[in-house]
Parts: structure tokens; C-alpha cells; sequence
């Protein structure tokens, strides 16, 4: 038994507020990898710069029930940044 998925409808405003989200993420990461350069963040970095469409995309996807596993492979591979920024996190000036 096949059930064919609903392909989304997404409006104009809500495509560019996923894009907002991107260019967020990456300007953070962008930053990260800056600081990580200078010395200024210890030890070492994953950085998930040209992938946030993945968090962006599954994170709005995501219902109220729906919950994420905190040693997902993003959290493991020490790229849990950009999942708590699209969760709600502020970031932070050193």
C-alpha cells in the first residue's frame, strides 16, 4: 500500500522567511569560523556552513509533538549550533 505525500504549498512571505533563517545561520557560522581562525574558539570545530537548508527545512517542518533526540548526529559531529538558533537561541558576541 503507497500513499502518495501532499506536495506543500509554500507562500511567497514564507519562502523568504526560510531564506532569512538561512542567511542567519550562515552569517553565524561565518563568524564562527572567523573566531575559530583568530584563536578565539578552542579545540575543534565542525562547521555547517552550505547546509542549513537541512536544519531550516526539517526544524519548520517539524509539529508541536514532534521531538528531536539531543545526541543527534548534528549535536554528536559538534554541529548543534545552527539547530539552536533555529530553535529560538540568540547568539551571543564573545
Amino acid at each position: 500500500m503507497t500513499v502518495a505525500a501532499a506536495k506543500p504549498h509554500l507562500s511567497r512571505e514564507h519562502m523568504l522567511d526560510l531564506l532569512r533563517q538561512m542567511i542567519r545561520i550562515r552569517r553565524f557560522e561565518d563568524k564562527c569560523a572567523e573566531l575559530y581562525t583568530q584563536e578565539k574558539i578552542r579545540g575543534f570545530m565542525h562547521l555547517y556552513d552550505g547546509e542549513e537548508a537541512v536544519v531550516v527545512g526539517v526544524i519548520s517542518a517539524l509539529e508541536k509533538r514532534d521531538r528531536i533526540d539531543g545526541a543527534a548526529h548534528l549535536d554528536r559531529a559538534g554541529r548543534g549550533r545552527p539547530r539552536a538558533l533555529k530553535m529560538g537561541a540568540a547568539p551571543a558576541a564573545p
